[in-house]
């Protein structure tokens, strides 16, 4: 593993876990409590879909050209933040 990838490794778990902690908080402040079951439920299944994430682009960037997987990875984050 060289640096650039344990950088954005690092920015990758520090942008997922931000997005989590702001929601959690989101609720605590709103005294909304959530049962045990229903969060550890939810936690496997977040951590399957970003497993099958990294498994999708590795499986793609293998496929095709990196500079077209970077382009729709581009595009994908520019279409999620602007719905």
């Amino acid at each position: 593993m060289d640096v650039s990838q344990l950088i954005s490794g690092s920015i990758l778990i520090f942008a997922l876990t931000t997005d989590s902690f702001v929601v959690s908080f989101a609720y605590g402040a709103q005294n909304r409590k959530m049962p045990l079951e229903i969060v550890l439920v939810m936690n496997l299944v977040m951590s399957s879909l970003l497993g099958l994430a990294l498994w999708a682009g590795e499986l793609l960037g293998e496929i095709f050209p990196l500079k077209l997987t970077s382009g729709l990875g581009i595009i994908l984050l520019f279409a999620i933040g602007g719905s």
